[in-house]
Protein backbone atom coordinates (compact mmCIF):
# COMPACT_ATOMS: atom_id res chain seq x y z
CA UNK A 1 0.00 0.00 0.00
CA UNK A 2 1.25 3.26 -1.17
CA UNK A 3 1.19 6.23 1.04
CA UNK A 4 -1.00 9.01 -0.18
CA UNK A 5 -0.32 12.31 0.02
CA UNK A 6 -2.56 15.24 2.38
CA UNK A 7 -4.83 16.53 -0.49
CA UNK A 8 -5.22 12.77 -2.40
CA UNK A 9 -6.20 11.33 1.25
CA UNK A 10 -8.60 14.88 1.66
CA UNK A 11 -10.05 14.05 -1.76
CA UNK A 12 -10.47 10.70 -0.48
CA UNK A 13 -12.08 11.49 2.39
CA UNK A 14 -14.61 13.91 0.88
CA UNK A 15 -15.19 11.93 -2.12
CA UNK A 16 -16.22 9.20 0.40
CA UNK A 17 -18.94 11.27 1.88
CA UNK A 18 -20.16 12.67 -0.74
CA UNK A 19 -20.79 9.33 -2.08
CA UNK A 20 -23.03 8.34 1.35
CA UNK A 21 -25.02 11.26 0.98
CA UNK A 22 -26.17 10.83 -2.55
CA UNK A 23 -27.82 8.27 -4.42
CA UNK A 24 -25.28 5.93 -5.66
CA UNK A 25 -24.70 2.51 -6.50
CA UNK A 26 -24.48 0.03 -3.04
CA UNK A 27 -20.55 -0.87 -4.94
CA UNK A 28 -20.09 2.43 -4.56
CA UNK A 29 -21.58 2.70 -1.19
CA UNK A 30 -19.79 -0.03 -0.04
CA UNK A 31 -16.31 1.52 -1.31
CA UNK A 32 -17.04 4.81 0.14
CA UNK A 33 -17.78 2.95 3.90
CA UNK A 34 -13.97 0.91 3.52
CA UNK A 35 -12.19 3.85 2.32
CA UNK A 36 -13.54 5.91 5.59
CA UNK A 37 -13.04 2.87 8.06
CA UNK A 38 -9.57 2.24 6.44
CA UNK A 39 -8.76 5.82 7.10
CA UNK A 40 -9.01 5.81 10.72
CA UNK A 41 -10.07 2.88 12.15
CA UNK A 42 -10.69 3.62 15.76
CA UNK A 43 -12.54 6.64 15.93
CA UNK A 44 -14.79 5.05 12.66
CA UNK A 45 -14.86 1.86 15.82
CA UNK A 46 -16.05 4.02 18.67
CA UNK A 47 -18.67 6.25 16.27
CA UNK A 48 -20.01 3.45 15.62
CA UNK A 49 -20.32 1.91 18.80
CA UNK A 50 -21.23 5.32 20.28
CA UNK A 51 -24.58 5.40 17.33
CA UNK A 52 -25.06 1.45 18.64
CA UNK A 53 -25.76 2.56 22.24
CA UNK A 54 -27.96 5.31 21.20
CA UNK A 55 -29.81 3.50 18.74
CA UNK A 56 -30.81 0.71 21.38
CA UNK A 57 -31.26 2.90 24.03
CA UNK A 58 -34.87 3.10 24.51
CA UNK A 59 -34.68 6.21 27.36
CA UNK A 60 -33.71 8.33 24.58
CA UNK A 61 -35.93 10.15 22.39
CA UNK A 62 -37.14 8.54 19.45
CA UNK A 63 -35.77 11.08 17.23
CA UNK A 64 -32.33 10.53 18.21
CA UNK A 65 -33.01 6.85 18.48
CA UNK A 66 -34.15 7.27 14.50
CA UNK A 67 -31.36 9.46 13.68
CA UNK A 68 -29.06 7.02 15.17
CA UNK A 69 -30.91 4.11 13.44
CA UNK A 70 -30.44 6.38 10.10
CA UNK A 71 -26.64 6.78 10.18
CA UNK A 72 -26.03 3.55 11.15
CA UNK A 73 -28.13 2.60 8.37
CA UNK A 74 -26.07 4.27 5.80
CA UNK A 75 -22.43 3.44 7.36
CA UNK A 76 -23.02 -0.29 7.24
CA UNK A 77 -21.65 -1.65 4.13
CA UNK A 78 -23.95 -4.33 2.31
CA UNK A 79 -21.45 -7.03 2.77
CA UNK A 80 -21.57 -6.56 6.50
CA UNK A 81 -23.32 -9.81 7.56
CA UNK A 82 -22.72 -9.14 11.55
CA UNK A 83 -24.01 -5.35 10.70
CA UNK A 84 -26.96 -5.96 8.86
CA UNK A 85 -28.17 -8.33 11.73
CA UNK A 86 -27.53 -5.99 14.09
CA UNK A 87 -29.64 -3.41 11.95
CA UNK A 88 -32.64 -5.84 11.88
CA UNK A 89 -32.22 -6.39 15.43
CA UNK A 90 -32.54 -2.64 16.23
CA UNK A 91 -35.47 -1.67 13.55
CA UNK A 92 -37.09 -4.68 15.03
CA UNK A 93 -36.61 -3.85 18.50
CA UNK A 94 -35.35 -6.95 19.57
CA UNK A 95 -31.84 -5.02 20.70
CA UNK A 96 -33.27 -1.99 22.68
CA UNK A 97 -32.26 -1.66 26.31
CA UNK A 98 -33.88 0.25 29.33
CA UNK A 99 -37.31 0.96 30.01
CA UNK A 100 -39.36 3.91 27.70
CA UNK A 101 -39.18 7.43 29.46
Amino acid sequence: MTALSLSDRTFALRRARMVLRGGHAQADRDAAIGILWDHDPRASRNLYAQHLAMASDARLPARTRGASIDWLIAHTASTDRLGQARLSRLISGAMTVGEPA
